[in-house]
């Protein structure tokens, strides 16, 4: 080969090796390129996570600060509460079931905060947003009776609800549209539950005074649930109020009557003598379930009551009663059923009867209380004695009676009310009234008080004693009742006041 030739080859080898360089080159190139793209491709998945990290840590947060980051309404009042009876009709003997729920009838949701409160709901703490009371008799929301529910056995409960943390009494509650869910939030504790706001439980029966005979003592007996008509009056901690009910019926034969004590209900009066705080019942209802083998018109009436006491039957004829029984409420003033002990106290007798001639009877034990004049018409009230307080005081305390009074007329033409009206005229000396001496001051109800037909009403009246001479005296106090003046001589003894 010549020269030329040899040339000719090298120079296209060089050509080769510059255009394999090339290549290997603008492969290199594309391939960089590509690998940028896909790092540029990661780090936007990156940014995109980094993103969805951070809105996702902020919904979080807002979810905790405020459950549902969209257009709620915050009327709690728009709420409804319902109650619904899952057993309407039981056995004597068995148990009935009540849901109470709480929900949103609205197109949107809603917000509300509650402070839980203690509730006779035995679950979480007795925290519940929601609670219940139960009656024995057929009551709507306008006559429901103003005396204590019954004291309810629960059974097991079955908690739907966002139980907060213990000692967290303040809850926020968002509540879904149409709907009982909620998202409680708890502030205290940052925390939040998802949760249907309802509870169901179980009732057993309840407790009502009375003799025990295992332990020889009256006090709290357990009983089935007596047969009649029972109200469930169910509330929430936003103001709301449902009623349900439940019939319990007898199990095996009934008798051609019967009668039962079905619960009892205190009814408290207090007032405040000086800077002392004086409480005691005022009067009880007691709660009777009747009930007969076929339809009957039942009467009321009561055997044996003590002298000092005043009864009402409420009412006293019941048109119809059946198997399904029926209820009545027997309010008693100026004795009450012994809550404890094992005294010698007096039995009295409620007797049931019907117009084709079967009858029933309830023994009670009643003890006295504070025991209550029964006015027929204007006449004195005279004051309640105490055998342990025979009207004894000493320097600087006060000393006096206690008076209880029902305005009971027996005639339908009688006034409905009567106005009473007290005053203190001195002390007796020698046959006259004189002022009060400079040691004695008098304690008596200032303004003129009213007594309502068929309703007990209690006073204190007496005196206040200073730095006194020890001895007897005798206060002068006028009663003005029914615009009729009755006079009143009133003895007390200064004692040696107590040193301790």
């Amino acid at each position: 080969m010549d020269r030329m030739g040899v040339g000719k080859v090298l120079t296209a080898c060089l050509v080769a090796l510059l255009v394999l360089g090339t290549l290997t080159l603008v492969q290199e190139i594309t391939l960089q390129q590509e690998l940028k793209s896909q790092q540029d491709t990661i780090d936007s998945l990156r940014n995109q996570l980094k993103q969805q990290a951070d809105v996702i840590a902020n919904l979080t947060a807002a979810l905790k600060s405020q459950p549902i980051q969209i257009a709620y309404g915050f009327d709690s009042s728009s709420l409804e509460l319902v109650a619904t009876t899952l057993t309407p009709v039981i056995q004597q003997g068995d148990n009935v079931s009540i849901r109470v729920k709480v929900f949103n009838p609205l197109d949107y949701g809603l917000q509300a905060s509650a402070y839980l409160e203690s509730t006779s709901l035995d679950t979480c703490g007795n925290l519940s947003p929601v609670d219940l009371e139960a009656y024995f008799g057929n009551y709507t929301l306008d006559n429901i009776p103003d005396v204590y529910p019954l004291l309810l056995s629960y059974g097991a409960a079955n908690p739907d609800y966002y139980c907060p943390p213990a000692g967290d009494n303040y809850v926020g509650y968002t509540f879904y549209p149409h709907s009982d869910v909620a998202l409680a939030h708890s502030e205290l504790y940052n925390y939040t539950a998802l949760a249907e706001v309802q509870r169901t439980f179980n009732a057993t029966g309840d407790y009502v005074y009375g003799y025990d005979p295992s332990t020889s003592y009256y006090g709290s007996i357990y009983q089935s649930f007596q047969v009649g008509t029972y109200t469930v009056l169910a509330s929430d901690v936003w103001g709301h109020q449902a009623l349900c009910y439940f019939r319990v019926v007898a199990t095996g034969p009934v008798p051609p009557l019967s009668i039962a004590l079905a619960g009892v209900g205190l009814n408290t009066t207090s007032f405040t003598i000086g800077s002392a705080y004086s409480s005691f019942p005022g009067s009880e209802d007691l709660s009777l379930s009747i009930w007969a083998q076929s339809a009957a018109h039942v009467h009321l009436s009561m055997e044996g009551m003590m002298d000092g006491v005043w009864f009402k039957f409420k009412p006293a004829e019941l048109s119809s009663v059946g198997p399904e029984g029926a209820s009545s409420i027997l309010e008693v003033a100026g004795a009450v059923i012994p809550m404890g002990g094992n005294g010698n106290w007096p039995e009295v007798t409620i007797v049931a009867y019907d117009d084709a001639g079967d009858s029933a009877k309830l023994n009670i034990t009643l003890t006295y209380d504070v025991p209550v004049t029964i006015l027929r018409s204007p006449s004195v009230i005279p004051p309640v004695t105490f055998d342990s307080y025979p009207d004894r005081v000493g320097a600087g305390q006060y000393g006096g009676n206690y008076y209880g009074v029902v305005y009971d007329p027996i005639s339908g033409g009688a006034e409905p009310t009567l106005t009473v009206n007290l005053s203190t005229l001195g002390i007796l000396v020698n046959g006259t009234v004189q002022p009060f001496p400079s040691w004695l001051q008098d304690s008596i109800p200032l303004a003129p008080f009213v007594l309502s037909e068929g309703v007990p009403y209690y006073f204190f009246a007496g005196v206040k004693v200073g730095d006194a001479p020890l001895g007897n005296f005798t206060v002068a106090m006028r009663e003005t009742v029914g615009g009729m003046d009755f006079m009143l001589y009133i003895n007390y003894t200064v004692v040696p006041p107590v040193r301790t």
